[in-house]
């Protein structure tokens, strides 16, 4: 009789640590959220130069060499305003942010995967 008590007792506590561990990790990424939109939205108005609200080609140069210490190419430059700058935008906006975030650091991998290629052996 105790035995099958104890393992009921044992079931319900091992749902509620579960239920309880999802609801943690619920609320840590609702949590992270607004804070990487804030960091992302503090990086666009530091190299904003004109304060416009959107990072223009030089802006973009300007917070690639500033947050990663990379100079990106033309072409680089090219493909990043193809893929993030809206039609009639004039530049990289607030939402494009992160995509940003991720083409910069694709393009300081590529540069140096280049610089690795063509160093002697």
């Amino acid at each position: 009789s105790f035995e099958p008590r104890a393992q009921q007792a044992a079931l319900r506590a091992a749902e509620a640590r579960a239920v309880a561990t999802g609801r943690r990790d619920e609320a840590v990424r609702a949590a992270a959220g607004p804070r990487r939109e804030t960091r992302l939205r503090a990086a666009l108005r530091r190299y904003d130069a004109d304060g416009d609200g959107v990072l223009c080609r030089e802006e973009v140069v300007s917070y690639a060499r500033g947050e990663y210490g990379v100079e990106l190419s033309g072409e680089c430059l090219d493909r990043i305003s193809r893929l993030l700058v809206k039609e009639g935008c004039k530049g990289v906006r607030v939402e494009e942010m992160q995509a940003l975030r991720i083409a910069v650091g694709v393009a300081v991998d590529q540069a140096r995967r280049r610089a690795k290629a063509e160093a002697p052996a």
